[in-house]
């Protein structure tokens, strides 16, 4: 407890049997660097997460968390609502996922149902090549109703994808954001490895074209600019 502290920077490895409380009420800037071991924290079945990085400055508080997949995976000892309830609120939620070519919808939709007032939504996404891509049955795509389901992100007005691959499920994750965030007012896409021409970067194209309300813009890796409406 430090009624009158201004400032504090952590940066520390969590163990999974690491706990603590701070509270800090007239703190105008934040800064936490927190690293966690591969089975400490679960999302869902098969994803864990790997750092957690929090700024709090200006009454402004930005949450970034890295998580990767991974199908042979250790029980978590805790889950991720355990890790954020204690954590001051936040607009911005930025998402750095080593998906390794997994269904990333059920997940992050999880997250958005505890992260509901998020304001701002960052997902980066990296594949690698030689990936054989996500087995049958895989617990990712669990439960496989995320596609149908409808949440209320009220708040969420700006969303940012990097790494999109053209993947079906990434079109229906697209569909469901649109469906969910009712007062999104921008969207910007910026591609991964894959041709402006491929047939999931058109079903997006369409989607988007359907939303005329949103300010929408998609850029290849390169940087160059394939569509703004």
């Amino acid at each position: 407890m430090a009624p009158m502290l201004k400032k504090f920077n952590l940066s520390t490895y969590i163990h999974k049997d690491c706990s603590m409380s701070f509270s800090a009420p007239m703190a105008e800037y934040i800064s936490w660097d927190c690293s966690y071991g591969f089975e400490n924290v679960g999302i869902g079945e098969n994803w864990r997460l790997r750092n957690l990085d929090l700024w709090m400055k200006e009454n402004i508080c930005i949450l970034s968390l890295s998580i990767y997949a991974s199908e042979s995976m250790p029980d978590a000892d805790r889950n991720f609502s355990q890790e954020i309830a204690p954590l001051p609120a936040f607009s911005v939620l930025k998402l750095y996922l080593a998906a390794r070519e997994h269904t990333f919808g059920a997940m992050v939709l999880s997250l958005l149902r505890i992260c509901s007032t998020v304001q701002r939504l960052v997902i980066v996404t990296s594949q690698l090549r030689d990936e054989e891509g996500c087995p049958p049955n895989c617990p990712c795509d669990q439960p496989q109703n995320w596609r149908s389901e409808t949440i209320s992100l009220i708040a969420l007005e700006e969303v940012e994808i990097e790494g999109f691959g053209g993947a079906d499920h990434e079109i229906d994750f697209l569909m469901l954001l649109f469906r969910c965030a009712r007062m999104m007012k921008r969207l910007s896409v910026r591609m991964g490895e894959v041709s402006p021409s491929h047939n999931g970067c058109k079903k997006m194209y369409s989607i988007l074209k359907a939303n005329p309300d949103v300010k929408c813009s998609v850029h290849q890796r390169c940087g160059k600019q394939v569509m703004y409406a």
